[in-house]
């Protein structure tokens, strides 16, 4: 087993993160997360018993997400 080393820095972006950590960045709640999970729009990866979402993955759905019609701003 390798050993975690505390003085090697963190990436920037994390490369997997929990279920919790998914939702809070989409800022969605727990049952629309699991919907999103189900119709195959977000992908989860398993790592022994526990569920991850990876980061790219996370990113691609964000970036397909439609974007929405804002109407110009009005000069008065």
């Amino acid at each position: 087993m390798v050993a975690y080393d505390q003085d090697r820095p963190l990436p920037d972006k994390l490369s997997l993160l929990t279920i919790r950590e998914a939702i809070d960045r989409l800022r969605i709640g727990r049952s629309t997360f699991y919907q999103l999970v189900q119709d195959r729009k977000i992908p989860l990866r398993k790592i022994g018993g526990a569920s991850r979402v990876r980061s790219d993955d996370l990113d691609a759905y964000i970036q397909n997400l439609p974007k929405m019609d804002t109407p110009e701003p009005e000069v008065w």
